[in-house]
């Protein structure tokens, strides 16, 4: 008895296993995946199309990411142009401020 149901068990896990017998006949697969010339065509539209897409999409951000950077580097050179001039400022009050100093001490020795 347990060797009659061990047989069944093998004989029907093996037969579940197995792969089925899908071996198709020569020609019927690309019979399946041949396209007319109109559907290929359209095919090739939508893709050229998706593709223009894709690069506007591309042009149009990397215009924006110069643009971007061209407003960063003007700003930062203007930032600069300004510590410039402020440094210049400070410089000529200093120069004024010890001119001044110059001029009193002079004053003050002529004096006496």
């Amino acid at each position: 008895m347990r060797k009659l149901l061990l047989a069944g068990l093998l004989t029907i896990s093996v037969c579940g296993n197995a792969q089925p017998d899908n071996s198709r006949q020569k020609g019927e697969g690309l019979k399946k995946m041949a396209l007319n010339d109109s559907a290929i065509k359209r095919l090739e539209r939508f893709r050229d199309s998706a593709a223009r897409a894709l690069q506007l999409v591309k042009d149009t951000q990397v215009q924006e990411d110069i643009s971007r950077n061209v407003n960063d580097i003007i700003q930062l050179e203007q930032e600069q142009q300004q510590r410039k001039k402020n440094s210049a400022m400070v410089r000529i009050g200093i120069g004024l401020s010890l001119l001044v100093v110059l001029f009193v001490g002079l004053m003050r020795k002529r004096r006496k």
